[in-house]
């Protein structure tokens, strides 16, 4: 004779068709709304860096259309070669020497020098908003007839002192297109 095993009861265990089911409708409700919500954020946030002014800066530059030969002393010093440069523009404001290049790709660099501190402030530009600051010390050299730059830095999260330099930058062409 064959011994018969109990039947034994699960009470209120759940079956592993509603488990799916339950898991295949978090996963709807997960597509439907949390996927859309990242995508928005990253609109808005595109949308906060996208900055109005540098398209009106690279606007103006590549209508200028020239490259300024003091302009030319910069590029070596920023690793800019003369067959990509689009137009540069040098100019002088009180005590700053101001040097905006706009490259064949549309980036831009613009170069803000202090020849009485012996300080520069570069900032890189790529599609319309800020991407990286370089700045640091600056000197010319009489024998390589070029600028060098040491004791520099590269950052890419501006502190005070690059915001301040790029806030006077905007005020002086703002002051000079009046």
């Amino acid at each position: 004779m064959r011994r018969q095993i109990p039947k034994r009861d699960l009470g209120n265990a759940i079956s592993l068709e509603d488990a799916l089911s339950i898991m295949v409708v978090i996963f709807t409700l997960f597509v439907i709304f949390l996927i859309p919500l990242v995508n928005i954020d990253k609109m808005k946030l595109e949308k906060a860096k996208y900055d109005k002014f540098w398209k009106d800066r690279e606007t103006f530059l590549f209508d200028y259309k020239k490259i300024d030969s003091k302009a030319q002393y910069y590029f070596s010093t920023f690793d800019i070669y003369e067959d990509e440069v689009v137009s540069a523009k040098y100019w002088k404001d009180v005590n700053d020497i101001y040097v905006e290049i706009l490259l064949q790709d549309s980036s831009m660099t613009i170069i803000l020098h202090n020849p009485k501190k012996k300080k520069f402030c570069a900032i890189f530009v790529e599609g319309y908003q800020t991407v990286s600051y370089k700045f640091g010390n600056i000197k010319w050299s009489y024998d390589e007839d070029d600028w060098f730059i040491y004791n520099t830095k590269l950052v890419y999260i501006p502190d005070k002192k690059l915001k301040e330099w790029e806030n006077k930058y905007r005020e002086c062409i703002r002051k000079h297109e009046k």
